[in-house]
């Protein structure tokens, strides 16, 4: 859940809701999410019968812990202030909006355009890394699980209450918050690996 709360898919979410339905956002944001976490889950699940197990959780334990310090740098180098990332998505989803302000776009329009700006979205990302990650080195069920429910839970969040949320949240404290989950979570992986 932290690696979703101020990045790039959660104000898309925002964004959209703000134009459209946010019911066929909704539904095309998380549809798109679930299956990118079930894809991350397959691939996690089957990396371990190429790697050796203890491979895969030194990428674990190097992953999370990259993920740490890069927020860690992207809260210490963020100027102090809010909103960045949500004006720029604004900026970046107005540019690519073809519809005039009078012409709407039908439900399954909406569902589509979100489905794809948000799969298209998730590729490389740190929740899908991060998903593939532990699905190859822990319980793969437990993990899309978590997952799916984490997903569910932002984008719902971000479809229903994003834009409060967004000119109330520091994208600094996400940065700050998420770097410090992934440098525990990167320890106790590091930890495991000694024992």
């Amino acid at each position: 859940m932290v690696t979703e709360i101020g990045d790039k898919t959660f104000f898309m979410s925002v964004v959209m809701a703000m134009r459209h339905s946010k019911v066929f956002v909704l539904l095309g944001s998380l549809s798109a999410l679930i299956l990118m976490t079930l894809l991350s889950t397959l691939a996690g699940r089957f990396i371990p019968t190429v790697l050796d197990p203890s491979y895969t959780t030194a990428l674990a334990f190097g992953l999370f812990t990259f993920f740490g310090v890069h927020m860690m740098l992207e809260w210490w180098n963020s100027p102090v202030g809010q909103g960045a990332v949500f004006e720029e998505t604004k900026k970046e989803l107005k540019s690519q909006d073809t519809e005039s302000s009078t012409q709407r776009l039908g439900n399954l329009m909406i569902w589509m355009r979100c489905f794809w700006i948000t799969f298209l979205a998730e590729w490389g990302d740190r929740s899908q890394l991060t998903t593939v990650t532990l699905a190859a080195s822990r319980n793969a069920y437990g993990i899309a699980l978590g997952g799916i429910l984490g997903q569910t839970l932002c984008t719902t969040v971000a479809v229903l209450g994003g834009a409060f949320l967004a000119a109330r949240i520091s994208e600094r404290m996400v940065s700050l918050v998420g770097g410090l989950f992934f440098l525990a979570s990167g320890s106790v992986i590091g930890l495991t690996m000694l024992v």
